[in-house]
Formats: structure tokens, sequence, C-alpha cells
């Protein structure tokens, strides 16, 4: 009895305490179950996370799949580089749309090709063969030892084309010489030159030096139009007798011009004038004209325009 009244005495806990002794308990074991969880779900995290890069490898490799079969029914856009095509001698005047297509050429440009045709036109020399839209220059710089403009048939077009009333052409080989012979350069044309062209009067050969002096040449033909100099249906009708030779070019010097000279070339706007000079202000003369693509606010559309046009 006595001992019992002693572990009575000293082991007796009052009601408060024994409920604070068990919901300490059960608080314990709630933070040991949500221990256990949460380092369960952190191991399921580090192994996603290990996985993860296999898995972004497998679910790209499917898309690139899916992108050839877009590009294969697109091929009508473009000609593909690892195709090997054929290369044989032809006449661009006779040669057939099948043959055109052999040579490498995509269906866009056969068309262009055909369409002029149509219209009555007639290649004699490969820069007008050049001037066709869209062309491959690369495809048609190999092909250029293959092609032949000395079909009797295309010859005597010529002849009528120049004179189709005289009849006492004696030398039809000197008459297709001239005709490829009709040929301006629009970067080193005076103004008498350039009205010397069907279609060229005053007005528009004062036009095109006037832009030529402020863009420092034209890099390439199309940018009569593009730049609006020449309404494209004038554009369309002489684009075959001109020519741009990039060489003669007088370019901008981009360390040296100013916020006047840039801001009149057609290919720039008054926020990228003043980011470039300010960039120049604060990091010294551009070095090279990669410097450019540092500028944010020129994409990589314009920058592959403008460098034509520019120099160090």
């Amino acid at each position: 009895m006595k001992q019992n009244r002693y572990i009575e005495k000293h082991l007796y806990l009052p009601k408060g305490e024994r409920n604070g002794i068990i919901l300490f308990f059960l608080i314990s074991v709630m933070c040991l179950v949500i221990f256990k969880k949460w380092s369960q779900v952190k191991n399921d995290i580090l192994i996603t996370e290990s996985i993860r890069p296999n898995i972004k490898d497998t679910k790209t490799a499917i898309p690139e799949n899916k992108n050839q079969k877009g590009k294969q029914k697109k091929y009508s856009n473009f000609v593909s580089s690892n195709k090997v095509y054929e290369k044989f001698h032809f006449n661009p005047n006779t040669i057939g749309k099948d043959s055109l297509y052999a040579l490498g050429f995509s269906k866009k440009v056969i068309g262009n090709i055909t369409k002029y045709m149509e219209k009555g036109g007639i290649f004699t020399s490969y820069s007008q063969l050049k001037r066709i839209y869209d062309i491959d220059t690369n495809l048609l710089s190999e092909l250029k030892p293959y092609i032949r403009f000395t079909d009797k048939k295309v010859e005597s077009e010529v002849i009528e084309t120049i004179q189709p009333y005289n009849q006492d052409v004696k030398n039809p080989k000197t008459k297709s010489e001239d005709v490829s012979a009709i040929m301006i350069d629009i970067n080193s044309a005076d103004s008498i030159q350039l009205v010397s062209i069907k279609g060229i009067g005053p007005y528009y050969a004062k036009k095109i030096i006037k832009m030529r002096k402020i863009m420092g040449g034209f890099s390439q033909i199309d940018q009569l139009s593009e730049c609006k100099i020449l309404p494209d249906s004038v554009y369309q009708k002489i684009r075959f007798n001109i020519e741009a030779d990039s060489s003669k070019m007088e370019k901008i010097n981009i360390n040296v011009a100013g916020f006047r000279t840039l801001i009149q070339h057609p290919y720039f706007d008054e926020n990228l004038v003043k980011v470039i000079l300010n960039y120049r202000e604060n990091h010294g003369n551009f070095t090279s004209l990669t410097q450019l693509k540092r500028i944010r606010v020129l994409t990589q559309e314009k920058y592959d325009k403008i460098m034509k046009h520019l120099k160090i």
C-alpha cells in the first residue's frame, strides 16, 4: 500500500499536464510523418531533374522528323542542298521545265523563267539570266560553263526582235552580241546613259543618281524598286538592261558619318542612327562591321542590308 501511495504521489499528473503530453506526442508524430513525406518528394524531384535532359532529347528528336516531312512538302520553294543534280549543256531559251528541274532550279524560278519567255523575252547573255527573280546565283555560277546562247533559232528570234522589218541582216551573231551589250551599270552611269534606257526619262535618271549618292551606291538592282526610286512597273521593264557593279560603290564610313548622312539612307531610321552614334561615342570607333550586331534595335535582316553599304 505504501508503495502504491508513493508511486501515486510522485508520478501522478494533473489532467491538464496529461493533455499537454498527449498533444505534444501527437504533434511529434505529425512532424515525423511530414518530414518523411517531404524527404520522399524531394528525392522524386532530384530524380526527375536528373532524367529531364534525356526526356528533352527524346522530345526534340521527334519534331526533327516532322520538320523534315514539312520541308519535303515545301520542296517546291527551294532546292535541297543535299541532292546531287545533273550538269549538261543547255540553252535557256529552248530548255524544258523538267530539264531545268534536273539542273537544280526550284519550281518557283522555273515558273519565273517560263513567264519571261511567254511574254516574248529572250536570253542572250548570262547577266540577263542572272536577273530572274529568286534565282540561285551560286547554282547559276556552277552552270555557267554549260549555258549556250548560240542556237540558230534563238539567233533568228533575236534578229527579228531588233530589226523585224530588215531582211538584209548579214551578220546575225553581231546583232545578238549587240543585244547582250545593252547593259547599263547603275553605279557608274551618268544621266545621259540612264536616259538611253527605254522607260527612264530625265526625272527618273535624276532620282537614281540622287539616291545613289545618298546610299553610297546600289548593292543590287532591285533596290530601285525596294527603295521606291522607281515604280515597280518601270523596274520590271528595265531590269534586264541594268546591273549594279558593287566594286564601284562609294560606301559610307560608319566611323565618320554623322546624323544627317545616316538618316538620309533608306535603311536607317532615327532611332537606329541615334543608337549607333551613341555607341560610337561611348565605345569609340568601330573596328569591325560585325560590332553592329551588338546593337539590339538592329535586326539580322536589316544588318545584312546595311553592311553592304558601310565600311570602316
